[in-house]
């Protein structure tokens, strides 16, 4: 199985020890699930916790993120996620990572709902899902 996860569900996972995207996290470090990040990714990642949260330890944060995902190469571009471009790095990164889930808290990715059989869902729903597996 192959995931990647939105900037808002990393910076979850990363910051609140007792938030949905961090059990999850938990549970697919656990059962070495493959978590796929891309350059595009970790930029954004940089600029949210610079932008939001300028008190969090940023380095130590990026380098956990590094550790626990596979880096991947994004080649393809693409422009699927209208009202939000920017969100479309996400999907660059499944797309590359041939993943089977993204998991996100974004509206607009949760509104495509699937896409090029890469599904699109919360933390929750994938905990849910992931706890019929393991």
């Amino acid at each position: 199985m192959k995931i990647v996860f939105d900037t808002n569900v990393w910076i979850s996972a990363m910051l609140w020890n007792r938030s949905v995207a961090n059990k999850l996290f938990k549970l697919l470090l656990e059962h070495e699930v493959s978590i796929y990040t891309s350059y595009e990714l970790l930029v954004e990642c940089k600029k949210v916790l610079e932008r939001d949260f300028p008190e969090s330890n940023m380095k130590e944060i990026l380098n956990e993120l590094l550790e626990s995902s596979v880096y991947i190469q994004v080649y393809d571009k693409v422009d699927v996620v209208a009202n939000d471009k920017s969100d479309n790095i996400i999907i660059e990164c499944a797309l590359a990572a041939s993943a089977d889930f993204i998991i996100s808290y974004d509206k607009h990715l949760l509104n495509i709902v699937e896409y090029r059989n890469i599904r699109v869902i919360t933390p929750e729903r994938a905990l849910r899902l992931l706890s019929l597996f393991f």
